[in-house]
């Protein structure tokens, strides 16, 4: 039977490397995620009224429920992308992150089912409209912060070394009775 030691020894250096990728790659969705909204909070804060028309364009909300999205959307935007870069409250950011991208892509299909030819103002400010290849890109990300939120409600605490179990001599003793 193949120990740990056993594969370490014949890993050799390359054992370490493989650590480091376990270690790594976990976090790579909450680095993606994160890189998206912290990218897309800084263009619309950098032009607040153009993401203001880019809302009213979708026509689904009032004038004022649109400027308050204006107003608080991309300061929500930026500071989950924090959190999902720094590892902080990782259960409550990919709860918010499911949730707005369930309300980006319903918002996309609304748009697509009612065959407005807006632009999308989701990742930055380019003239591309609402289609389905964009939308798609938002599944995607939705189904990423849906499985890493759903991991994050299920995981148990990892420990940071693998300990051999303790030899405690009381759990040695036999109730001979």
């Amino acid at each position: 039977m193949m120990t740990i030691e056993k594969v370490q020894d014949k890993l050799g250096d390359h054992w370490s490397l493989f650590r480091k990728i376990g270690k790594v790659l976990p976090m790579m969705p909450a680095w993606i995620v994160g890189i998206v909204f912290v990218q897309s909070a800084l263009i619309k804060i950098y032009s607040p009224y153009s993401f203001l028309a880019i809302i009213y364009g979708y026509e689904i909300v009032s004038p004022f429920q649109g400027l308050l999205i204006a107003y608080t959307l991309p300061w929500l935007e930026l500071t989950l992308g924090m959190m999902l870069l720094s590892q902080s409250f990782l259960k409550i950011a990919w709860l918010l992150a499911t949730l707005m991208f369930t309300v980006f892509v319903v918002a996309r299909l609304i748009v697509i089912s009612a065959g407005l030819n807006i632009p999308c103002g989701c990742y930055g400010f380019n003239e591309d409209p609402v289609n389905w290849q964009n939308t798609s890109i938002t599944i995607a990300l939705l189904i990423i912060s849906a499985i890493s939120l759903f991991q994050s409600w299920t995981a148990r605490p990892r420990s940071k070394e693998i300990s051999p179990p303790k030899n405690d001599e009381s759990e040695k003793q036999i109730d001979t009775k």
